[in-house]
């Protein structure tokens, strides 16, 4: 065995072994010459399936332009591209694909690895809307650590308490405090979020100016994946 043979005979091993979906695709035409088991799991259909498709008929982007990305990619402008395939089930999933030609047998081809980033999309979306929801909201929010360290407040916070951002981050929210509460009423307060993970009712504040206020007040203990709070 020679040692392009050799070689050609590893990358069909990791192409066909490769626990992500991968395909081959003629540049020329748009036509899936091979596709790992990998593929079939993520498209939905068998190897001769696949074999049998065009990735035309997998990416929703109109044909021109998947035609554009393929000749871009085959003359190294490109490699990698975010698309959205259908599955045969017809279900629309948004992925990142790396892509890049591999010359197989004295053909010249395109290996194409595909990467589901349909949750992280629907992350991301969720992530800006409840972003937009903060900022925009008319009521003051605040976020703070584990430690009770401010992180994060919006808009309405300084607005009402006179506070900038920067003048607050990294510091406790005790900065409010208008000394009109005493310690049995911040021991319940914190009792409260310890047992329920909330708490709500009226307390007295202070602005920056110094002036005293009342507002009514929800308090919210968020925990991440690992339970942490």
């Amino acid at each position: 065995m020679t040692d392009d043979s050799q070689s050609q005979d590893c990358e069909q091993k990791f192409f066909h072994r490769a626990r992500v979906p991968m395909l081959l695709i003629n540049p020329k035409d748009g036509c899936i010459e091979d596709a790992n088991a990998a593929a079939c799991a993520f498209y939905g259909y068998d190897v001769p399936g696949l074999k049998a498709m065009r990735i035309f008929d997998v990416n929703t982007g109109p044909a021109e332009e998947t035609a554009a990305i393929l000749s871009r990619v085959q003359t190294g402008q490109i490699d990698h591209v975010f698309a959205q395939h259908r599955l045969a089930s017809g279900e629309l999933r948004d992925v990142e694909v790396h892509s890049g030609p591999v010359e197989l047998n004295g053909r010249e081809l395109l290996y194409s690895i595909v990467h589901d980033i349909t949750e992280r999309r629907k992350a991301e979306s969720l992530l800006r809307m409840t972003s937009s929801v903060f900022e925009e909201s008319r009521e003051g929010i605040i976020i703070t650590d584990p430690d009770a360290n401010i992180i994060k407040v919006n808009r309405a916070f300084c607005a009402l308490t006179g506070y900038d951002t920067d003048e607050v981050l990294g510091k406790n929210p005790k900065i409010l405090q208008s000394g009109h509460q005493g310690r049995d009423f911040y021991q319940g307060m914190w009792n409260s979020l310890r047992e329920a993970g909330f708490w709500h009712g009226e307390i007295w504040n202070r602005r920056k100016s110094g002036e005293v206020y009342a507002e009514d007040l929800s308090i919210i203990s968020v925990h991440d994946e690992q339970g942490s709070g």
